[in-house]
């Protein structure tokens, strides 16, 4: 019975961790012009974007280039309006500042109607 009642606890934990690990979000973006974040400039170039920590409405996010050169930010959650179509890819808003660059305005999540405003 104690055996039985052990492997139940540690199939429990292991679910518990592959879900867990599923809550964790990974995407891939490019960025067509330099664009900062989080006072960070990064270069135009592909970015691998991790949720680091999600607490319901808040989100930290780690952006990384190839070369392990990143920012870490924090963003809240946003759903989009409701005349946006849902895109099958990851997609990244840059906005326009005076100086004439860029920053990241929000990362649309690919497939899903909700996405991330960076926080300043």
């Amino acid at each position: 019975m104690r055996k039985m009642i052990l492997r139940t606890i540690v199939c429990l934990a292991a679910l518990m961790r592959i879900a867990s690990a599923q809550m964790v979000g990974t995407m891939k973006v490019t960025l067509p012009f330099a664009a900062t974040v989080g006072g960070i400039t990064l270069p135009a170039g592909m970015y691998t974007i991790r949720d680091l920590q999600d607490d319901g409405g808040s989100s930290v996010l780690q952006i990384s280039a190839a070369d392990g050169k990143g920012v870490i930010a924090l963003a809240m959650e946003v759903v989009a309006p409701k005349n946006q179509p849902v895109s099958d890819e990851a997609k990244v808003e840059l906005k326009q500042t005076g100086t004439g660059g860029y920053e990241i305005k929000t990362i649309w999540l690919a497939g899903r109607d909700v996405g991330y405003e960076f926080l300043k």
